[in-house]
């Protein structure tokens, strides 16, 4: 006897079936109805995988109109994600490789569960629907084709289907879109040149100063030699003077200087190191190619109320703008 559609009875149909027939609609009758009929008869349900469930959920669920399952569904995979990912890292110091390991199976548990247990979903929609209907009507054919008409259709699924392809092409283009923002982001952080890579790599041989790290005395630009057992008077204080090495090495005292506006780009051949001054120490901040630059970080500086020193070095790439915190009266406070 050929198949009777969904709401049409058959005469060796029980009401039970037919019922079953017209809920699940014309989509995957032949798959659903001897499933439903063998769990009902058996009085046990016995798992069954349904891979478009499993790799189509939210798709399948719209499709079935199980709404409730579907925002069921949408919950459980925020709520795990955040246990997961959220808060089980504040407790689990877990590397690189643990992180991807969880991710795959967080993805694997939320495929296995719709696809293992999906068609018990479905099962269970389905004898909802049928008793509301056998209680709103008082015949079994009436029954069947009001189920009928409430079914899934088939152009149903070409809806839900196209609904679905254009959120994944949408999401598509938004990653792209934003892989490309990034890209652009990151040569623009790559063109600023940064405060210190030039003290950092070792590669800047003109620059006359200490490393970063320490403070370091500030060097004048014209040495004069000054006698060891020589006093200076108060009024040399302005100017710079430094001992040439030979003669350093035998004075009792240094004069103290005023700092340097401007330093050459060589410094004299008697300075084989950076000279310590008495009472006139300097830390370097850093070397800026771009004068924008150089005038942000002296105005933090300024706004930290620290004293300032800038000058400009005539390097082999070009000028560079050298920003000093300085000078102290001690190294202590340098």
């Amino acid at each position: 006897m050929p198949d009777a559609l969904p709401g049409e009875l058959r005469e060796d149909d029980d009401f039970t079936t037919a019922l079953y027939r017209a809920a699940i609609g014309p989509v995957s009758t032949g798959y659903y109805l001897p499933l439903f009929t063998a769990w009902d008869s058996a009085s046990r349900f016995k798992p069954r995988w349904n891979t478009t469930a499993g790799l189509w959920t939210l798709g399948w669920l719209a499709f079935r109109k199980m709404g409730g399952a579907a925002l069921a569904y949408v919950g459980a995979l925020v709520g795990s994600m955040l246990l997961v990912f959220g808060i089980g890292r504040l407790f689990f110091d877990l590397s690189e490789t643990g992180h991807i390991t969880m991710f795959f199976t967080w993805l694997l548990t939320a495929v296995l569960v719709p696809g293992l247990w999906g068609n018990a979903w479905f099962h269970s929609h389905c004898r909802k629907r049928m008793t509301v209907a056998l209680a709103a009507h008082t015949e079994v054919a009436q029954s069947c084709a009001a189920l009928a008409r409430q079914s899934s259709q088939p152009r149903r699924a070409i809806a839900v289907g196209s609904v679905q392809l254009g959120l994944l092409v949408a999401l598509g283009l938004s990653a792209l879109q934003f892989s490309a923002l990034m890209q652009h982001a990151g040569i623009k952080m790559a063109g600023v040149t940064p405060a210190t890579p030039q003290m950092a790599s070792g590669k800047v041989k003109e620059m006359p100063v200490m490393a970063a790290s320490a403070p370091v005395a500030v060097p004048a630009p014209k040495p004069v030699s000054t006698p060891a057992s020589a006093v200076a008077p108060a009024a040399v204080a302005a100017k710079v003077v430094a001992s040439a090495p030979s003669t350093a090495a035998k004075s009792a005292a240094v004069v103290a200087v005023a700092p340097a506006a401007k330093v050459a780009s060589r410094p004299a051949s008697a300075v084989a190191a950076p000279i310590a001054l008495a009472g006139r120490y300097g830390v370097n901040v850093g070397l800026f190619a771009k004068a924008d630059n150089a005038k942000n970080a002296q105005a933090k500086l300024e706004a930290a109320q620290l004293p300032t020193q800038v000058d400009t070095l005539q390097m082999k790439r070009g000028p560079r703008t050298r920003i000093r915190v300085g000078p102290f009266t001690t190294e202590a406070q340098a």
